[in-house]
Order: structure tokens, then C-alpha cells, then sequence
């Protein structure tokens, strides 16, 4: 478990991934969604929806969630536990990247869809984010930022995923299969042994007739 001495000597932007992924946490168990009245009658209806909210922990917003804290997990285990992360096909840093950018994306999304207001008997009621979403939006964004520039500054790069895909395709770089029940292959032939002079236990031809 890191201590708070290791925490302080951290970079500023591991500092800042971490943190804003333990705030948005925070934040998304408050009134990030709300709902709200307005017109003749609105003190009425605002009584009534007084627990009209909900929490970032629904539709869309509960994966992008689930993609920051796995993208905060991720930055801590880079710091604190390297031995303990997979081998991957990306850079840790870019991958923390991706989780963190697309649970924005995600957080975004739930609030367009959850933007809508009607109208009846003159009161006008609308949904739409309250303080702590704002919030909650913003941390997330400070974190993905705080990611991009520590993918930046790590030299990592983006793999060519059509060039991996394509060698793959290919065959390249991998060894062929072996082949059973074909014929085995042929044994490397070596020159014929040469007969010492004067030594003819391996030939059987008549020797010469000794010199005069």
C-alpha cells in the first residue's frame, strides 16, 4: 500500500490521474442529475420532486464509470505495482488514455440524453446536470488531460493496428507450422570419406605390384 510520502514524490500529472480518478468517485455519488421546475405553481411541484435526482451510476454514465476507475486502477498499478500488469499489445500510458477519455465520452453522452424539459398546466419541468455533474465533468476532463500529457512525455506511440492486422493476415514473422505425416525431411549429405594413401582396407581393387 503506497504511503503518503510515496504519493508526494509522484509526478504532478500522476498525481493529478490519480486524484481526479478518486474525486470523480466521490463526486458521482452525489445529485449529479436533477430535476427542476419553473412557471405558476413551480414551489408545489419542487416540493414534490424533491428526490427527483439521480447519480452518475445509471445508462451510459455507469459504464463511463467503470472506464475511469479502471483507467485510475491502471496509472496505479503502473506506479506502484509494475511487476503486477499484464504484458499488452499498447502502451500503459496510452491505454490509461483511452479508458480515461472514453469514460468522458461516456459521462457526455448520459447528459445530452438526460437534457429534457415539458410543459403542462403552465409548469415547465426540466432534467438536467446539477452542480455536482458539472463538477464530475470537469475532474474526468482534468484527468484525461493529465493522461494525454503523461502519454506524451512516456514516448509511448500508437500501434499500427492495419499493420499488425495485415502481417497477421500474412503470415509474416511466423514460423510455419510443422507438417505431420509428410515425408521426413532429408538427412544433410556429407563428402564420401577418403582413402588414406597407401591404406586400401576400403578399396577393393587389386593393389599396385611394389616398385623394383
Amino acid at each position: 500500500m503506497p504511503t503518503t510520502d510515496d504519493l508526494k514524490n509522484l509526478d504532478r500529472l500522476d498525481q493529478a490521474v490519480l486524484g481526479a480518478g478518486v474525486l470523480a468517485f466521490i463526486l458521482s455519488f452525489f445529485h449529479v442529475f436533477t430535476a427542476s421546475a419553473s412557471g405558476p405553481g413551480a414551489l408545489l411541484v419542487s416540493g414534490l420532486l424533491g428526490k427527483a435526482h439521480a447519480t452518475a451510476w445509471h445508462g451510459w454514465g455507469f459504464f463511463g464509470m467503470l472506464l475511469v476507475l479502471a483507467a485510475t486502477a491502471l496509472a496505479a498499478g503502473r506506479l506502484f505495482a509494475p511487476a503486477s500488469l499484464p504484458k499488452l499489445p499498447v502502451g500503459i500510458n496510452l491505454l490509461t488514455l483511452a479508458l480515461s477519455g472514453l469514460g468522458l465520452l461516456l459521462l457526455v453522452i448520459e447528459w445530452l440524453t438526460n437534457i429534457k424539459s415539458s410543459s403542462a398546466g403552465g409548469i415547465k419541468i426540466s432534467s438536467h446536470l446539477g452542480i455536482a455533474g458539472y463538477l464530475l465533468l470537469l475532474v474526468v476532463l482534468a484527468q484525461a488531460a493529465a493522461a494525454y500529457l503523461l502519454f506524451k512525455k512516456s514516448g509511448e506511440v500508437v500501434p499500427d493496428f492495419k499493420a499488425m492486422q495485415a502481417n497477421r493476415a500474412t503470415g509474416a514473422g511466423t514460423p510455419p507450422p510443422p507438417v505431420y505425416g509428410g515425408s521426413p525431411t532429408t538427412p544433410a549429405t556429407y563428402p564420401p570419406a577418403t582413402t588414406p594413401a597407401g591404406d586400401y582396407t576400403l578399396d577393393d581393387s587389386t593393389p599396385p605390384p611394389p616398385p623394383v
